[in-house]
């Protein structure tokens, strides 16, 4: 549904940042595109499990085949009519969304692919961040000899977000900043006499962009589930119109049917009326001649 009205604290700048990001999408929220699906594929469920007409019936007739064919046609395109109008309605609000081009994504980025650091070195990279950010960091080192370094990673004068020690590793953190925070990568070789060399890199990439992004992402996915379910939809109308044409042909052949056993039965009363008349005449002969 649509983002609260009431915006997060401003010193809750992770909560605030998805709300806005939120509440700039309100007209294309996550349920309603959801529900625009979901509607499409009720109305296929219903195509194909719709409930059974009654029967035709027909006293002097034994088509078993044709009353349920006629039946279920009928019912095929009432439902399909119905499951077109409301995937209609449902694709509405994200068919109105003109925007094609994905939102842009301003990441700041330091990296070395060869950082040489000598024993007991310790490397610090300030990084200023602006704004509420994810940070994704990786390193490692180019020798497979089991040299391993110490990373860490946080606000400049707080306690670092990740610390780690190893030959390489990956992983991301969210970072707050009230506009001016400092990030501080650190690399450290703590071994003795070895040097190392590593590749590091440490993108921050701005929390409401990436919302924006994503939202934009979410929105193309689900107008191309849209788009399938309705080409499936109108390939099912189309089904159902063909049975529909064979169910009208079938109400012909079976009216028809209907009325060649009606002369044949009138025709057959006759026959009936003729015989009993040719007794009579034939009994009165006989008594003629006796």
């Amino acid at each position: 549904g649509p983002a609260p009205t009431a915006s997060p604290p401003i010193y809750n700048a992770v909560a605030r940042a998805k709300w806005e990001a939120w509440n700039d999408v309100r007209p294309l929220s996550s349920e309603q595109a959801m529900e625009s699906y979901c509607s499409i594929i009720e109305g296929l469920v219903a195509i194909t499990q719709g409930p059974s007409a009654p029967a035709i019936r027909s006293d002097a007739l034994e088509l078993p085949d044709a009353a349920p064919a006629v039946a279920a046609a009928t019912a095929a395109t009432a439902a399909a009519t119905a499951a077109a109008a409301a995937a209609t309605a449902a694709a509405g609000g994200l068919e109105a969304d003109p925007s094609s081009d994905e939102p842009a994504v301003e990441a700041q980025r330091w990296a070395a692919t060869a950082l040489s650091l000598g024993p007991g070195t310790v490397f610090n990279v300030p990084i200023v961040v602006s704004e509420p950010s994810l940070c994704r960091y990786s390193f490692a080192v180019a020798a497979a000899d089991g040299t391993v370094v110490g990373f860490s990673i946080g606000p400049e004068g707080l306690p670092p977000l990740v610390t780690v020690r190893g030959a390489q590793h990956e992983g991301e953190a969210e970072v707050h900043s009230d506009g001016s925070t400092v990030l501080i990568a650190k690399l450290e070789n703590g071994a003795v006499f070895t040097h190392a060399v590593v590749a590091c890199e440490v993108v921050l990439e701005p929390l409401i962009q990436l919302a924006a992004r994503d939202a934009h992402r979410q929105r193309i996915a689900t107008r191309a589930r849209l788009a399938a379910a309705k080409a499936d939809l109108a390939s099912t109308m189309a089904e159902a119109e063909r049975a529909e044409t064979e169910a009208a042909s079938l109400r012909e052949e079976v009216s028809a049917v209907q009325r060649r056993l009606e002369a044949n039965a009138a025709h057959q009363q006759q026959l009936q009326a003729r015989a009993a008349a040719l007794r009579d005449e034939a009994d009165a002969l006989e008594k003629a001649m006796k």
